[in-house]
This record gives C-alpha cells, structure tokens and sequence, in this order.
C-alpha cells in the first residue's frame, strides 16, 4: 500500500469473512474510508478451503444476508456453499470493497501524539506468489537444500497430520490420486516440484 492510500485510511478492518465485508461495505456507503486486511489468499477463506463441498447455511437465507444485498430470489432458502461464496464475491465487488490479502495483523497500538492507531502487518506472501505478480524476491535457506526439516529430521513413515487440502500450497493441488494423509516421500516431492513450477531460486 503507498504512502497516499496510507493516508487516506480511516478504519482499517481486520479479516475478510461476511462479518468484514460487511462492515466495509457499510463503510463504503457512508464515504468513510477503509481497508481489509486478510491473513490468507482470499477472502471468506473458511468458507473457500476449510468446509465440505454439501455444506449450506444452517439458516434461511433472510438471516444471513449482508447489508444491503439480499440473495437472489431464485436462490434456496438453505443457500449452498458455491452459491454463497459467489454471493460473496458479488457483494464484494458490488461495494467496491479494498482487500488486501496475505497480511497478518501482528500488532496495534494507539499513538497518543498522533492521535491514531498504528498497525503492523506483515506480507505472507510465499516466493510463488511474488513469482506470480512478478514482484522480484530472493529465498536465503541456511540448509544446503529446501524443505530440510522434511528431508533430514524426520522418519520415512511420517505423513501429513491434516488431510491434503489443508497443506497444500498457493495455486498448485496435490495430485489428485494422493492418498488423503500424504506420506513424508510424497509431499517432499510436492515441494519440490513446485519449487521448479513456479521457477522458484533459493539460495543455499
């Protein structure tokens, strides 16, 4: 974020799921304003990455929509998973919401000579990430390979102790024939070939 837009920042909202959204957008329409500030790649991440395809609101729609979008009326009074998401991402561009993703809050502090909050986030954005943007990067790893810990200090019947889509990394699945818990051979072999995907070049 440049110095101008730093500026002009009057709230700065912490996560992006409904409850975020909604408060900027609220925000938005009486010209106050404001950014999101989202730890993960995305926003309603819960929603995105940590819930099951059948999954739907628990209750009817009417008590779950946002400030001043209601679903569309053709849409079922348990409103499933996908067609929320969507609704989400309409609502977001529908305000014109300002999310910045990756950026964990690590600290806030108000500053009595200012008369301001102070925020310090840091930028989780991984090497493939900044790869993809085509933000230059260097990646400095003490070990004489990437992934030491994986390689050298663990046993080779180790697996992974969350199920697959809760480790995998930014943009790159696992293979879909993986098993579910993905041994230590298997997911060492994950990072390194998306390491060579992404043209990562760490520096041993």
């Amino acid at each position: 974020m440049d110095k101008a837009n730093e500026k002009e920042v009057v709230v700065a909202i912490v996560g992006a799921g409904p409850s975020g959204l909604a408060t900027a957008a609220c925000l938005n329409r009486l010209g106050i304003a404001n950014i999101v500030l989202e730890r993960e790649d995305c926003s309603a991440s819960l929603w995105r990455k940590r819930s099951y395809d059948r999954l739907k609101l628990h209750l009817a729609k009417q008590f779950c929509e946002l400030p001043d979008m209601p679903f569309p009326s053709n849409s079922l009074k348990f409103v499933p998973r996908d067609q929320f998401i969507e609704y989400l991402d309409n609502y977001k561009s529908g305000f014109e919401i300002k999310l910045y993703c990756q950026r964990s809050v690590e600290s806030a502090s108000y500053d009595d000579r200012i008369g301001k909050w102070r925020i310090v986030a840091r930028n989780t954005g991984s090497a493939a990430c900044l790869n993809r943007l085509g933000v230059a990067n260097v990646v400095l790893e003490r070990e004489d390979c990437s992934a030491s810990l994986w390689r050298r200090r663990t046993y080779d019947r180790l697996k992974l102790h969350l199920a697959k889509q809760f480790r995998e990394l930014p943009h790159v699945p696992f293979p879909s024939n993986s098993p579910t818990f993905v041994p230590r051979n298997q997911f060492v072999e994950y990072l390194d070939n998306y390491k060579s995907y992404f043209e990562i070049k760490p520096y041993y």
